[in-house]
């Protein structure tokens, strides 16, 4: 019996040691992220958002990570950045310009839920079938997404793709995704504000 409640005792206290490395290699992230964005203006917001991506990437040992942003005149999104891992094909340039409402159950997770997470992407409901195609097509088994706002407007989301195997993500790895989205929306306010205080040519 002691031996027993010794080897849970163990798990547990490997277990605890495991999240507070995550949590402090999480924490360490933020930080190296937060840092480049301090920086961002109109120049490199495109460099700063492929860097974040790639250490997103790396971090959650994930296929591809990628950026939709929305454009509201048209009701549309596109495919703007992108990283994925070597031996994974590049989706960037070939989805642009997408009408919103051709992924409806995708939009309303995010609208009521404000994620999207699939951990097998073929056993999405029936209500799902466009986008259950869509991701069959670029092979992708599990996705996680969480949207980008500014006071509650939708401007876009970062996504999270699995290709090589299936993933199941923790309430840690969704929590940090919530934080890199608040960068990355804070960044993309901060040059809209500065588009609009820029003299018109």
């Amino acid at each position: 019996i002691a031996f027993w409640i010794g080897s849970i005792v163990n798990s547990i206290y490997i277990k605890r040691m495991k999240e507070n490395i995550f949590q402090i290699d999480m924490q360490k992230l933020i930080l190296r992220i937060s840092f480049d964005f301090v920086s961002v203006n109109q120049a490199n917001i495109d460099e700063m958002i492929n860097n974040m991506l790639n250490k997103t990437g790396r971090f959650f040992h994930v296929d591809r990570t990628y950026v939709f942003m929305i454009n509201y005149e048209d009701s549309t999104m596109t495919y703007t950045h992108e990283w994925c891992n070597e031996g994974i094909n590049p989706e960037v340039g070939t989805i642009q310009d997408i009408p919103l409402d051709v992924f409806p159950w995708w939009m309303e997770q995010l609208k009521s839920k404000k994620l999207v997470y699939i951990e097998d992407v073929s056993k999405l409901p029936p209500e799902a079938a466009a986008e259950k195609a869509q991701l069959t097509r670029q092979n992708i088994k599990s996705v996680v997404v969480i949207p980008i706002e500014e006071n509650g407007k939708f401007l876009g989301f970062i996504g999270l793709d699995s290709v090589v195997s299936f993933k199941r993500w923790s309430n840690y790895h969704i929590e940090l995704l919530r934080i890199l989205a608040n960068l990355l929306a804070d960044g993309l306010i901060k040059i809209n504000a500065e588009k609009e205080s820029s003299p018109q040519r």
